[in-house]
């Protein structure tokens, strides 16, 4: 297989998808199964943070976690509201975003923070905080991340040296240590390197800078071809975990493998997949790794594509393989890359339209929908 060509194709496949979310490193995760031998770590009881066993995910009180999660970015646009019960010009809140989050049962959400417009843009460093108050007195696991449309871009295309940046602010790392126990940083972006060994190389450097910056929560380190080559994490996954010193990094993969199958026959074959493979095979594999890999669900992958969710989320189901949805709300999103759960961020306007009824399908339709995740113990 070229990878590198491979690379190139599934860039031009991702394009227009890529260029036009809010925040082009949208993605999700699985961070969790059943516990396997690992002679390297061994989580406690009433740990300081989340805690990763084999391929299993603890809570603070060491209890299993099956994370059943969303996205959702953090700006003004995406305050939710009620039409049909707030006046016009009624100041919304993203608090409230947050609290309808949890009303769907919910027990994970990725907070996405917009600092476009300056030093810290739309969310200043204290806003930040009061957000992710605000989600974790909800008892609600927070992937936290940033980005912005004025960061300069490195050499390689990426905004590392911004992201990295951001993070070794003093009041970042202060307040990442106020909220330890709910917290888990994504260390990279949606990786877009041109090689797998070049991704497995700099995901390990990026595991290495954030540790070096005294970060102590758990990392989550995403694959390549934008999240979405299982095979690249398949692959290199065990090198990668096994270089974070805590032993706390989840790999991430972006199933958003649409109906034109381009992806499952790109990767079928590879690394134990079945050619061609699929996103419910894909998740079995994954869960016989003993490294933990996440998963990204979403509705439309592409223009005219549409996801098999529902198999992914009921073999999720059977292998205690935790996912987070893209995305819980977006307003400004285009009908043809729709996959926000609600129109106005309220659970009384989930998207139950043509065609699939997919909102009400993710929050409660589905044996293993949102409504049923369970909560972490919050010690």
């Amino acid at each position: 297989m070229n990878l590198c060509g491979t690379a190139i194709e599934a860039a031009r496949h991702m394009l227009t998808t890529n260029c036009l979310r809010l925040i082009a490193f949208a993605f999700a995760l699985l961070a969790t199964g059943p516990a396997l031998s690992h002679p390297r770590r061994l989580s406690e009881a009433n740990s300081d943070t989340l805690q990763i066993q084999g391929r299993s995910f603890l809570d603070t009180c060491g209890n299993p976690l099956v994370i059943r999660g969303v996205e959702q970015p953090m700006a003004w646009p995406f305050s939710a509201y009620d039409p049909d019960t707030d006046p016009e010009g009624q100041t919304r809140s993203l608090e409230e975003t947050i609290h309808q989050i949890s009303l769907s049962g919910a027990n994970a959400v990725r907070l996405l923070f917009d600092l476009t417009g300056g030093e810290e843009g739309d969310n200043p460093m204290w806003r930040i905080e009061e957000l992710i108050a605000a989600a974790a007195s909800r008892n609600l696991v927070i992937y936290l991340t940033g980005g912005s449309y004025d960061w300069e871009p490195d050499p390689d295309g990426t905004t590392r040296s911004s992201y990295r940046a951001w993070f070794a602010r003093e009041e970042m790392i202060a307040m990442v240590d106020r909220f330890k126990k709910w917290i888990i940083i994504d260390v990279g972006l949606e990786s877009f390197a041109p090689t797998r060994e070049e991704w497995r190389d700099v995901s390990i450097e990026d595991i290495h800078y954030f540790r070096d910056m005294g970060y102590t929560v758990p990392f989550t380190a995403i694959g390549p071809t934008y999240g979405r080559d299982l095979p690249a994490i398949l692959q290199y996954g065990a090198e990668i975990e096994a270089a974070d010193p805590l032993g706390k990094t989840i790999l991430g993969w972006q199933a958003y493998w649409g109906s034109s199958n381009w992806y499952q026959y790109s990767f079928g074959g590879e690394q134990g997949l079945s050619y061609p493979t699929s996103i419910s095979n894909g998740i079995e594999v994954a869960s016989r790794s003993p490294f933990p890999i996440q998963v990204g669900l979403d509705f439309r992958s592409d223009p005219g594509e549409i996801t098999d969710y529902q198999s992914g989320m009921t073999a999720a189901a059977a292998t205690n393989t935790g996912w987070l949805w893209w995305a819980y709300y977006h307003p400004i999103e285009f009908p043809i890359y729709r996959n926000a759960l609600t129109q106005y961020g309220t659970l009384s306007h989930l998207y139950d339209t043509e065609p699939d009824p997919y909102g009400p399908t993710v929050v409660f339709g589905h044996p293993n929908a949102l409504i049923s995740a369970v909560r972490p113990c919050g010690a």
